[in-house]
């Protein structure tokens, strides 16, 4: 009686990683198809055989959020979760994981990225009002890289934070490589399209403090910046930005001591 109780909990257990297996395989192949991009199948729409639920909660408790995601793809995207996520569940259940310290924001869209590798407003359209008079091109994409950037550091998203960068390294290559900034192009009176998002980049990114993870940004961004601020103090609306705003919430001076730094170690 006590053998065949034995026999059975070992068939049990057997069955129970047989079947752990073959899920794992089947996670193995979406994953593949998705990363290949060879089907419709998207794992962040479709949630297909997710394994983690990440959970986000307010302070007070009166809003929350989960997503449904890959144990495999957090581990392979994200250090921070690689060190923190627990193994998965060898009966085939989920995870929960608690990310309630994060900004909700920030990690709805890194988790968003590690499935999609894209995302919107990454490049500036130059050929849609650059060098063309007062038609000043929006600078929206430097807000919106630095701001992904911080996302991908909030989660140590190597991929993320390398993508931001360098998609900031091109805005500084094509001002250089096409002389976009003349004296004449900075004193048009659209430069506020331009100036405007530069600003708000540069106040999110200090916001971050010195933190090593954020080095790679302020260098991307002291490249940018060198490229164009002497050229757009040309502009007398933007002096006046640089009175009322950069200086009183010491950005100028950021900039200036990055410039410094940066120089200091070759990298500028």
């Amino acid at each position: 009686m006590v053998e065949a109780r034995i026999q059975e909990a070992i068939a049990q257990e057997e069955e129970r990683k047989w079947h752990f297996e073959q899920r794992q395989l089947r996670i193995k192949e979406a994953i593949a198809a998705h990363d290949k991009k060879e089907s419709k199948l998207s794992l962040w729409e479709s949630q297909y055989e997710w394994d983690v639920r990440v959970l986000w909660r307010s302070q007070d408790g009166n809003e929350s959020y989960q997503w449904n995601v890959h144990h495999d793809i957090l581990c392979r995207e994200s250090s921070y979760f690689k060190d923190r996520l627990p193994p998965k569940d060898p009966g085939g259940g989920y995870i929960n994981f608690d990310c309630s310290l994060h900004s909700k924001e920030q990690l709805a869209t890194v988790l968003k990225w590690m499935y999609d590798k894209t995302y919107d407003d990454a490049r500036i359209n130059w050929a849609n009002g650059a060098g063309k008079g007062h038609n000043v091109p929006n600078g929206e994409a430097i807000r919106r890289n630095v701001f992904m950037y911080i996302c991908g550091a909030s989660v140590n998203c190597e991929s993320l934070m390398t993508y931001a960068a360098d998609r900031l390294d091109e805005i500084s290559e094509a001002i250089l490589d096409n002389n976009l900034f003349t004296v004449e192009f900075c004193r048009s009176n659209d430069l506020f399209r331009f100036s405007h998002p530069l600003t708000l980049a540069l106040m999110m990114m200090f916001e971050q403090g010195h933190r090593k993870v954020m080095w790679t940004l302020r260098l991307a961004m002291a490249r940018l910046c060198d490229v164009v601020l002497l050229r757009m103090m040309c502009n007398e609306s933007f002096s006046r930005t640089l009175d009322q705003e950069w200086r009183p919430r010491f950005l100028f001076s950021n900039v200036l001591n990055d410039s410094i730094f940066f120089r200091h170690h070759d990298l500028l």
